[in-house]
């Protein structure tokens, strides 16, 4: 469960327990063992009979592994719970309502190493190969100017013009030769006007594979749906979710193939 679709930080924790193996059954004595906090109390205010401290709810979310923006949710969830008065309590309201929002923005889910100004932005994600050069440079074979023109099919000289852009930035650093990545990941913000070009720069990439799809490494999927609205903006969040955990799973993986993903899944 996630954290912004609580109603209380107890209620969070009992659902979150339901979704562990066993059904969270002896988790609650591995979290009290963890921060110190007695059992009992765990157990009456998961089942709403009294309140977290927020000493409390910062030593279960740090156990837990939560961000800092699921942490700072979670505090002003408990201070809600704790609010004395209807005026303090929508205030704390209006605070969730923001920390939602920013939820379900992608640049608070995906970590960013590299800062772009707005000129080296706009020559970044002008074209999809300088993203492609840069996540090909990570494997090992591919990381030289030669190998990185072949696999994209970019002729030598524009590969070469790409590469240099790319370790002028710093995204990428020349070893004797050897290209390699400078940065971990760059990313846009939501109201860029470059948005709508980065997008189409991969969807395109993506539409040019669709007809030769390796069905066992890859996937494309399109489902027109109606559905409620409720239900479309809980959708809107796993999405979000997803790609949070594909970015965990992505930092410490050891660079062996080059995919992008659109909600297509396609290897470059």
């Amino acid at each position: 469960m996630r954290i912004f679709e609580a109603k209380t930080f107890g209620d969070f924790l009992k659902k979150y327990l339901k979704t562990l193996p066993n059904r969270g059954r002896g988790a609650l004595r591995g979290i009290s063992v963890a921060t110190g906090i007695h059992s009992t109390t765990l157990s009456q205010a998961v089942k709403g009979a009294r309140h977290f401290s927020l000493e409390q709810v910062a030593d279960i979310c740090r156990y837990l592994g939560l961000s800092e923006l699921e942490t700072k949710y979670a505090l002003l969830l408990s201070q809600a719970e704790r609010a004395g008065t209807d005026i303090l309590r929508e205030f704390f309201f209006k605070e969730l309502k923001l920390l939602r929002q920013q939820s379900l923005e992608l640049v608070h889910v995906v970590k960013q190493d590299k800062i772009l100004t707005d000129n080296e932005k706009a020559i970044f994600y002008s074209n999809w190969y300088y993203g492609a050069l840069a996540v090909l440079s990570s494997i090992p074979g591919l990381n030289n100017p030669i190998s990185l023109s072949s696999r994209t099919g970019l002729s030598r000289q524009r590969a070469n013009h790409a590469i240099e852009f790319l370790v002028r930035t710093g995204i990428c650093v020349d070893k004797n030769g050897k290209i390699e990545p400078g940065t971990n990941s760059t990313h846009l913000e939501a109201g860029s006007p470059l948005v709508s070009r980065h997008h189409g720069n991969w969807r395109i990439k993506a539409m040019e594979k669709h007809p030769n799809l390796d069905l066992e490494t890859e996937m494309a999927y399109s489902s027109p749906m109606s559905l409620a609205k409720q239900d479309a903006n809980r959708i809107r969040a796993l999405i979000v979710d997803l790609v949070k955990k594909v970015s965990e799973i992505r930092t410490p993986s050891p660079c062996e193939e080059a995919y992008f993903l659109n909600i297509d899944w396609i290897k470059m």
